[in-house]
Formats: structure tokens, sequence, C-alpha cells
């Protein structure tokens, strides 16, 4: 049986920044409560643009990013 990692080198999923994480979460509770304030005034349906469909259908990424830059291609593809 291996030995268990040192504490300090073991993986953890909490964030290095707890604060910015908090503002990040904020950011996007405030966008989807515009977005269902605004929702009447966009269309019921429209196109996936070209740039949305290739982002949706390419491979998932096999290293961890930003929570940041992952919002943000939400807002971009799924959102719009």
């Amino acid at each position: 049986m291996p030995e268990p990692l040192p504490e300090s080198s073991q993986a953890t999923l909490d964030p290095s920044d707890w604060h910015s994480l908090r503002a990040q979460g904020h950011r996007m509770l405030d966008d989807m409560f515009e977005h269902m304030e605004t929702i009447g005034e966009r269309p019921v349906w429209q196109p996936v643009s070209d740039s949305s469909r290739s982002a949706l259908h390419a491979p998932l990424p096999t290293a961890g990013q930003p929570a940041e830059r992952t919002y943000q291609q939400f807002r971009e593809h799924v959102l719009a």
C-alpha cells in the first residue's frame, strides 16, 4: 500500500482565493437575474452562431482553467 502524501501536497478542490470566487459567484447571480428580467425582450428562438456551435463541439479540456474563463465561455456560447 502506498504511503499517503504529506498534507501540504494533497490535492484539493478548494479555491486558492475564496474572496475572488465569492465575487465571481455574485457576478454570476446578478447576470442570471438580469437575464431572467430581460428574457421577454429577446426572441423566443434564435439560431446558434457558428462560433458557439464549434465551441460546443470542441473536445472537453483536460486541464483546469480559471472560473472566470469558464463563465466567460458560458456567457458567450450558452447564455447568448
